[in-house]
């Protein structure tokens, strides 16, 4: 646990200093002072995009290990050095978020113990949260960390190509060059920066009327208790959903400066940037681009050429590394899309597997079928009833109800008002309506469109709480509101844990345990090693044999197909034979025929066959 409160001090350190030096440059660039106070939260998770869009363009020819760690230290000591003169700034800084620091430190503390519990836990039946971490995210990043871009990769095992701009900070604050294990802490930091900035709109209640984006800031809190279950796991999912929720939160203040005429070149950055890097974590929240198209479209209206110049030339920089990764990874512009077949490398994964692997996604978002892309193939009515048979009860879809029924409430009561607040805020409820479109187009399952759906919850209920405000003639002043507030959270969250491999990632709403009362007493009873106080608990070590392939020492895990941090390489199984491109494992790997041999997935499919019969016995 002391491995996990250190990295989170030097992921702090790092990314303020890369939040806080690109503020210093848009203020030295900017024709115009901004009149709105970026909350302190936002400074570290705008420079964790920035280090992310860095360690993707590092890992286009280095591994993410210490030397990029050197190299990312480097850029914030330059880029201090030259905005040197506003360092005395700082302590303003600090007066001003003083008294936050007292309450969130707590918070702080019991997320440091959420996110350091272990992968596999020590007598307990609390899991990972989804077995992908340890099919594919836990060994991207190992790739990551020893070998940077590695063509082909794919071909070893096709989620090996889908590759999220996540995993090159996690691999980068992993520190497995000096770990006897690797460190992936970074969700739970997230989580923990989410969370202050969502608290911080508690002190902005007692103002009357209450504003739309104060609202929106603080029902966030909501969502980020369950996305705070999941912070052990690699996955891509949380974080997209967490800056989805950030950048819409901000859209809605930024809709607010831009009606009272305030000045909001730093909030329009500050977008752009969250925008476009929360959609090359996953592709899936696509449409929040939508964000900067129409920052880029008022600009323009304006005729403000400086910043139109400096927020276009944020798509390729921010967009390259992730387009760069997928054709060296798949051969691939965008992996899975086989349509977008643009190039002929000797590294590209055949047409038929990339075909195979979309079709798998597509259906098993929908439903569990044996056979991946026949139950598309029926059309929407093979699986809309099932899928809304098993979606419908979730705490998530309840949520969308009530919320919708306090909509037309609100609408039968007061339409006056709504219309005006919805065409004022429409860039938000367009942006949100296209994601969750595109969410059940392309992939509907919940953990996919979470960032979105949360997002349509609380613009939905957002303008009965607009509505009950006005209602409300006196609204007594609490001191220490955000104290009280603080407490609760800290409560709700110390009691809360992951569910157990849920069949659906997200939408299952708060699980209430003794999950922390029993992992301290495993401790005291010296069940678990006393040593997890200092680090993570480390993945579990599968068996493995290793087979050989046109020269090419491949392990495999011995049961099932689930690597972890095995040794390079490792893959449960092969669609095709593979060769080496070379002498190295950074060469990569072509696709090839012939006889799969020991690499064949026929033993994946007698286990899976064999625990499907086991599961019909009574």
């Amino acid at each position: 646990m002391l491995s996990v409160l250190l990295s989170w001090l030097y992921i702090t350190l790092l990314s303020f200093l890369y939040g806080w030096n690109t503020l210093c440059f848009m203020k030295r660039v900017s024709l115009e002072e901004s009149s709105v106070r970026i909350a302190f939260p936002l400074i570290p998770l705008l420079g964790l995009a920035e280090i992310s869009v860095l360690t993707g363009y590092l890992s286009l020819v280095m591994g993410i290990a210490l030397t990029a760690n050197l190299i990312v230290i480097l850029g914030a000591l330059v880029m201090t050095w030259f905005n040197r003169s506003d360092l005395f700034k700082l302590s303003s800084l600090w007066q001003e978020h003083r008294f936050d620091l007292i309450t969130l430190t707590v918070l702080f503390l019991i997320l440091v113990l959420k996110s350091a519990v272990a992968i596999t836990t020590y007598g307990t039946e609390t899991a990972m949260f989804h077995s992908d971490t340890a099919y594919y995210h836990a060994p991207s990043i190992r790739w990551i960390e020893q070998y940077g871009l590695v063509p082909g990769l794919g071909n070893l095992l096709p989620p090996l190509a889908v590759d999220y701009l996540w995993f090159q900070p996690q691999a980068l604050f992993s520190f497995s060059f000096f770990l006897k294990q690797p460190l992936h802490a970074l969700s739970g930091w997230t989580v923990f920066f989410a969370f202050w900035y969502a608290l911080g709109g508690l002190k902005e209640l007692s103002q009357k009327p209450w504003r739309f984006s104060t609202l929106f800031r603080i029902l966030l809190l909501l969502p980020l208790l369950e996305l705070s279950n999941y912070i052990v796991s690699a996955s891509g999912d949380e974080p997209a959903a967490i800056f989805t929720l950030v950048t819409l939160a901000l859209a809605c203040l930024y809709v607010e400066q831009e009606e009272e005429g305030n000045s909001t070149e730093f909030l329009q950055f500050i977008l752009i940037i969250l925008a476009l890097f929360t959609v090359v974590i996953k592709w899936s929240v696509l449409p929040l681009l939508l964000i900067p198209i129409y920052i880029i479209y008022k600009q323009a209206a304006q005729l403000n050429k400086s910043m139109m110049i400096v927020s276009l030339s944020l798509f390729p920089i921010i967009l390259l590394p992730k387009l760069i990764r997928s054709i060296f990874l798949s051969g691939y512009l965008i992996y899975p899309l086989p349509n977008l077949d643009l190039f002929n490398f000797d590294w590209k994964m055949p047409v038929g597997v990339v075909v195979s692997e979309k079709k798998y996604i597509e259906t098993m978002s929908r439903i569990t079928f044996d056979k991946p892309g026949e139950l598309l193939t029926g059309g929407l009515m093979a699986w809309f009833p099932s899928w809304f048979e098993h979606v419908r009860s979730t705490p998530l879809s309840i949520g969308l109800g009530i919320a919708l029924l306090m909509l037309i409430l609100t609408a039968i009561g007061r339409l006056s008002n709504l219309l005006p607040l919805i065409r004022c805020y429409r860039m938000v409820y367009l942006t949100t309506l296209l994601g969750i479109v595109y969410w059940f187009w392309a992939a509907p399952s919940l953990r996919f469109g979470y960032g979105f759906l949360i997002a349509a919850v609380l613009l939905l209920t957002i303008p009965a709480c607009l509505e009950l405000s006005l209602a409300i003639k006196f609204l007594p002043t609490i001191p220490y509101l955000q104290s009280l507030m603080s407490i609760l959270i800290i409560v709700i969250t110390f009691n809360t844990c992951p569910q157990a491999l849920p069949g659906y990632a997200l939408g299952t709403g708060i699980v209430v345990s003794d999950f922390y009362p029993r992992q301290l007493s495993l401790f005291r009873h010296r069940q678990k090693p006393l040593d997890a106080w200092l680090y993570q608990d480390d993945y579990p070590h599968p068996k493995l044999f290793t087979v050989i392939m046109n020269g090419i020492h491949i392990h495999r895990p011995l049961r099932g197909q689930l690597c972890w941090n095995a040794p390079l390489p490792c893959t449960p199984y092969l669609y095709q034979p593979i060769l080496a491109r070379g002498v190295s494992l950074k060469d990569g790997f072509r696709a090839s025929a012939g006889n799969l041999g020991g690499l064949s997935s026929d033993r994946i499919v007698q286990e899976w066959k064999q625990q499907k019969i086991r599961e019909k016995k009574p």
